[in-house]
């Protein structure tokens, strides 16, 4: 199949239809507002300082609260910083990735058949750690207490109850509700939409594919 617009020009549109800026100056409008999250972006994601980091994505427009920390090479959404809060004395490890939106920006067939643009804000509670290389997507909420640790995914619209461990290289798909006060083990994948109850502890390498 072949198709008539640009891929960048409909990913350009659909910001502009985001930001609500005109035809006129629209465009000039978005690259500049683009350009000066970018530099502010880079100056967080190199600085050795967790103050300094913090002050620059702040900057941004994402909202971090009080007593937290920010790694280095950490990213946190280009397009919709506004979208990212993080409560007080939260802990974000080096090279983590927070995001607001999924998108398949290079692909005019994925944006047509299934797998729309999704733009949904992402809450992390106090008091939660989120370990190095950890990955959080849009429309996630991450409870009060937890730690995330390394190298977890948390996908889209998923939602961690407080007090809850999700240990080493876990996964936890799109959708999945997980309870209070559980613990999930290293390498467990949970699947599209379950749902686990409070108090549950799920051994390492486990499938979870029905509720629990």
């Amino acid at each position: 199949m072949v198709y008539s617009e640009n891929i960048s020009n409909i990913n350009e549109k659909e910001l502009m239809e985001y930001y609500g800026y005109g035809k006129t100056f629209g465009k000039l409008q978005l690259r500049l507002k683009f350009l000066r999250s970018w530099i502010l972006h880079s100056l967080a994601y190199f600085s050795p300082h967790p103050g300094f980091a913090i002050r620059m994505q702040r900057a941004r427009g994402v909202k971090i609260g009080k007593g937290c920390y920010v790694g280095p090479y950490v990213q946190i959404d280009l397009l919709y910083p506004s979208l990212v809060t993080i409560e007080d004395n939260v802990a974000i490890g080096s090279n983590s990735m927070i995001y607001a939106h999924v998108n398949p920006t290079s692909s005019q067939f994925l944006k047509t058949h299934g797998y729309a643009r999704k733009v949904e804000s992402v809450l992390i509670k106090e008091n939660t750690s989120v370990s190095s290389g950890c990955i959080i997507t849009a429309g996630t909420i991450i409870g009060k207490n937890c730690i995330i640790n390394t190298g977890s995914i948390i996908d889209h619209g998923a939602t961690i109850g407080n007090h809850t461990h999700i240990t080493t290289g876990v996964v936890i798909n799109g959708d999945v509700e997980v309870g209070e006060q559980n613990y999930i083990g290293s390498g467990s994948v949970v699947h599209q939409g379950i749902k686990i109850n409070d108090q549950r502890i799920i051994p390492s390498f486990s499938r979870i594919s029905k509720n629990i």
